[in-house]
């Protein structure tokens, strides 16, 4: 899911806890280039991998990593 919300872009990817783990998750937002297509809009990026859990249906566990500004030439802005 993406979520863009006051110029700040969020990548969530949710998982089942009983069949794999939050930073499951994360590492799939990466493996898909997700992060790739969105630096170009150049605004901040969030990455949230959520574990839910199927018997308490509940959030169990949550990995965040932040990615900084891209100026659009591969290089983060400073």
């Amino acid at each position: 899911m993406t979520v863009l919300f006051s110029g700040q872009l969020c990548l969530f990817e949710f998982k089942l806890v009983e069949l794999t783990s939050a930073d499951h998750a994360l590492e799939q937002i990466k493996d898909m280039g997700c992060v790739d297509r969105c630096r170009a809009r150049g605004d901040p990026i969030h990455l949230s991998g959520v574990a839910c859990s199927k018997t308490s249906r509940n959030i169990v566990g949550f990995e965040v990593e932040t990615r900084p500004i891209s100026n659009g030439f591969g290089r983060s802005a400073a």
